[in-house]
């Protein structure tokens, strides 16, 4: 019979239809929400996030020029910058652009001026994570707190260690690549998602992988994703694109072993030692002619040797520990230079 008021029933698919607005009606209020909750264009660049975000972008580049010439006025530097921004004539001071030989691939690199790092951080800060954050996936692992580098390869660990209990060894991974990404990658899409957003697997960067106990299917994953990828305008990597077994994986330069048992290898990169040993030279004609204290060596070695122990580099380590010693710690290192 006809409902109440004359109204027919709603069909199955109406009813499907009518829910599915709902839910997106209610995901829209729930972006913006967290978009009012990060303040107005006067809060989120306020002189205390400025500088919170100055003191950040300084750390552990504070043997820079620029970065000691910033943090040397960084109070009136902090209130040039609010002052700009709030009278709307912050502008970008553009790239300061160098060619860079890293493992023999010419890399062109673009990098900004220490103050205008601090815009970009204070608004990715204040902003970008916290309303975009929420739709990631758990494994999205870069520019986020208490994550990084270490999470990623963690959770590496943790896929390939899930996948041997339950299929041994069978099946590969799907690890893939963009090329030029952050040069490339179109505006447009991310301009869409701001507007959702902002009113008033395993993934690191642009490094991924799948891993499956069937080969067949990851073939099918990967023309998926290069499928989408040519709808977003994205460019892939095809040499760094491809399907091997588990136990060949490289991932974040790392290479991941997996035996019969499960255990997982990490090995890191062989190039990085000897790259850390030119850099040790450099850094001690630095301190020699005064333009690099000491502290700022032992603080980039130790950051060195922090990603080197998240692989099996006991070795490695100890030879390096003797060479910086020789380096550093002993009388005239050019008598004691290798």
């Amino acid at each position: 019979c006809p409902q109440r008021g004359g109204r027919r029933p709603m069909t199955s698919e109406e009813r499907h239809e009518a829910r599915y607005r709902r839910r997106l009606a209610e995901r829209q209020r729930r972006r913006e929400e967290r978009s009012r909750a990060c303040g107005t264009f006067e809060e989120v660049f306020s002189f205390q996030n400025l500088y919170k975000a100055g003191k950040l972008c300084c750390k552990g580049v504070g043997w820079k020029g620029s970065t000691q010439r910033y943090l040397g006025d960084i109070i009136s530097n902090t209130a040039k910058t609010r002052k700009a921004l709030m009278e709307g004539k912050w502008k970008t001071k553009g790239f300061h652009e160098f060619d860079l030989m890293e493992r023999g691939k010419l890399r062109h690199i673009r990098s900004v001026h220490i103050s205008e790092r601090v815009v970009q951080r204070c608004l990715c800060d204040n902003v970008l994570v916290p309303v975009f954050s929420a739709a990631f996936i758990y494994d999205n692992a870069a520019s986020l707190k208490d994550k990084g580098i270490d999470f990623a390869m963690d959770r590496m660990n943790c896929h390939l260690q899930r996948h041997v209990r339950k299929h041994g060894l069978k099946g590969g991974i799907l690890v893939y690549d963009f090329s030029d990404y952050f040069n490339s990658a179109p505006h447009g899409p991310i301009y869409r998602e701001n507007e959702r957003r902002i009113r008033g697997a395993g993934r690191y960067m642009d490094d991924g992988y799948l891993i499956h106990e069937d080969v067949a299917y990851l073939k099918t994953c990967q023309e998926a994703v290069l499928t989408k990828c040519r709808e977003l305008g994205i460019r892939m990597n095809r040499k760094k694109t491809r399907i091997v077994k588990l136990g060949e994986a490289r991932f974040l330069k790392t290479k991941f072993l997996v035996t019969q048992t499960g255990r997982v290898i990490r090995k890191m990169h062989r190039k990085s030692a000897r790259k850390m040993r030119e850099k040790l030279k450099k850094f001690r004609r630095w301190v020699d002619e005064g333009t690099m204290t000491r502290e700022d060596v032992r603080t980039a070695y130790e950051s060195w040797r922090g990603h080197m122990r998240r692989g099996n580099s006991w070795k490695v380590l100890r030879r390096m520990d003797k060479y910086y010693r020789k380096l550093y710690e002993s009388g005239d290192w050019r008598d004691n230079h290798v």
